[in-house]
């Protein structure tokens, strides 16, 4: 809900940030949402999800120990592409420009085959061809 914007002007194909977090299995990362999104609710906040699946039944969290990358909201029609990359041998996510970014634009990411989600979550971005909704991609405990 936060959002990410762009400070300045980003070149398509360019690096727009990192994804950084804890790297998990799939069924631990799926244990923590339903902890999370049980916390949330008896607070009251808005429940958000974090996280980014992995080849190989890994996940991403990026709710504790992320960057700012974890702010990038999902869009149908988005301004960046997520990428899995090896550098050094290792595996790391980056979020990249898929076109020209000006200062003040949102950075956004398709989430519908990337994303850790526990629960249904809505889309309201109003871009043509808008899927309106992205159905779980965890299974539950």
């Amino acid at each position: 809900g936060l959002g990410l914007f762009a400070k300045a002007a980003i070149a398509a194909g360019a690096l727009v940030a990192e994804l950084t977090g804890e790297v998990l299995p799939e069924h631990a990362y799926a244990q923590r949402e339903v902890a999370a999104a049980a916390a949330a609710a008896r607070s009251g906040v808005r429940y958000s999800s974090y996280g980014l699946k992995l080849a190989g039944g890994e996940v991403v969290d990026a709710r504790h120990k992320g960057g700012v990358a974890r702010f990038v909201n999902h869009a149908c029609a988005p301004s960046c592409v997520a990428r899995m990359v090896l550098l050094g041998g290792e595996r790391r996510v980056g979020v990249f420009a898929r076109r020209r970014l000006q200062a003040g634009d949102e950075v956004t990411v398709y989430y519908r085959h990337i994303a850790a989600l526990a629960y249904p979550m809505g889309c309201c971005c109003g871009a043509r061809g808008c899927v309106t909704r992205l159905a779980p991609t965890l299974s539950l405990p």
